[in-house]
């Protein structure tokens, strides 16, 4: 679970809802995951987030953006996932709490950092050159060996 908030105002846009189920046992037939959602120690809201005919032996992922019915309000809300097989509870995660309280936004605006990532880009370029040497050594110790023969 990731909160996102709104740039401006600091207050919780949504939260993303990040899930990894792993299956190492066997495919497992009528899958789903079901979201739910406690205000204040109560229940307001299930909501599905995978329905399978089949859960097959790996891992699937996925993620969803949750949003209150109601809006957001100012507690905390705990969230679990529960996984169901043939209507049968079958395993569940651990509760993740989030609090819903506004953050503080700074006065200085955040820069907004460049559509490409300069570092990676340098590490990519390193990289390649780093291969090119290797291949360019490679040859040439070949090539010697060669001519010494």
């Amino acid at each position: 679970m990731v909160p996102n908030y709104y740039n401006k105002t600091g207050k919780l846009a949504f939260a993303r809802i990040v899930y990894n189920i792993a299956n190492t046992y066997q495919p497992l037939k009528d899958v789903t995951a079901v979201l739910k959602v406690r205000f204040e120690d109560e229940l307001v809201e299930e909501t599905g987030l995978i329905s399978l005919p089949t859960l097959d032996v790996g891992t699937t992922t996925g993620n969803q953006t949750y949003v209150p019915a109601g809006g957001w309000q100012h507690a905390t809300y705990n969230f679990k996932i529960e996984l169901y097989v043939q209507g049968e509870l079958y395993a569940q995660s651990q509760e993740v709490k989030m609090s819903a309280e506004a953050v503080e936004v700074s006065a200085t605006p955040t820069p907004t950092p460049p559509a490409v990532s300069t570092p990676l880009n340098v590490w990519l370029i390193v990289g390649i050159i780093g291969g090119v040497g290797v291949i360019v050594t490679t040859l040439i110790a070949v090539l010697t060996r060669r001519r010494i023969r």
